[in-house]
């Protein structure tokens, strides 16, 4: 029986289960296949609509362009993978096209960082252009703090390493605002809180959720950037200021686990009946 879905990922997680699961109750045919064991064949189309849910954001994004080419449907597409992969063009993108962000700055030099994280004002957050879960993320409070960490950064000499992504650090609520896109609706939105001690709000370093009732603004602004990236399924990341909602980071393999339990909405399942709607279009 040939696969209708077939959902690729690196490391299965409660998600990919879930994904299974309400798969299994709308009739639609899926597989889970882990990437360990797949070799993509250029000879032949293998595959109706591949579903990208891997971990690592190089090899999602490796897989978006590749799999292009062998399946008949991608999501999210290359396009969108390319641009929600790396923060700094993510930034880009939707500052280009009206969408509040945090004011952030992306520079390649050491003492030009140091001159821009002052006309920014301290504190200052510093992150990794690649990455998730707020691994590597740094709230600075003075230009020694950041000169340190530029200096750690330049000593592990990697290319992505001297990449520098800086943003102002956003008085907010200690929380930030996750919604989960598909397609054109937003199908859950939770407020995620810091635990104690810690500034970062996510769920993966013990932050909390609890649902949230989006306005009726707040729900365009996010369906608005998810269009500005292609779309897709997503989870938008948003904070609140004083000059409004700042969409600060757009994720295209999201874990909704957080979502699900703070909302209750079937997440997994909005997700499969859109991927089996594009089959059907």
């Amino acid at each position: 029986m040939c696969a209708e879905v077939t959902i690729f990922s690196d490391h299965p997680r409660w998600e990919e289960k879930e994904l299974l699961r309400a798969s299994k109750e709308l009739g639609v045919k899926a597989e889970l296949l882990n990437i360990a064991r797949v070799a993509l064949d250029c000879a032949r189309t293998l595959f109706e609509l591949s579903y990208i849910r891997c971990i690592s954001h190089t090899k999602s994004q490796l897989l978006a362009w590749l799999l292009s080419e062998y399946s008949e449907i991608v999501v999210n597409s290359r396009h969108t993978y390319t641009i929600c992969s790396n923060k700094a063009i993510t930034t880009a993108m939707l500052s280009a096209s009206g969408i509040p962000t945090p004011r952030t700055v992306v520079c390649f030099d050491r003492a030009l960082a140091l001159e821009k994280a002052e006309e920014l004002g301290f504190p200052v957050v510093i992150k990794p252009v690649y990455g998730s879960w707020g691994t590597m993320v740094g709230k600075l409070s003075d230009r020694d703090s950041l000169k340190a960490v530029l200096e750690h950064k330049w000593a592990l000499g990697s290319p992505q390493d001297q990449v520098i992504y800086l943003q102002e650090f956003v008085k907010r609520p200690p929380r930030d605002l996750r919604a989960v896109v598909v397609g054109e609706k937003v199908v859950a939105c939770s407020a995620r809180y810091s635990p104690p001690g810690e500034w970062r709000t996510n769920v993966a370093l013990g932050g909390k959720s609890e649902r949230h009732k989006l306005t009726q603004e707040e729900e365009e602004l996010f369906l608005k950037a998810a269009r500005v990236v292609g779309g897709g399924v997503l989870g938008i990341d948003a904070m609140e200021s004083e000059r409004g909602l700042l969409i600060h980071e757009i994720n295209p393999g999201v874990e909704f686990k957080g979502v699900v339990e703070a909302t209750r909405v079937d997440v997994a399942r909005e997700i499969v009946s859109y991927l089996y709607s594009l089959i059907k279009k």
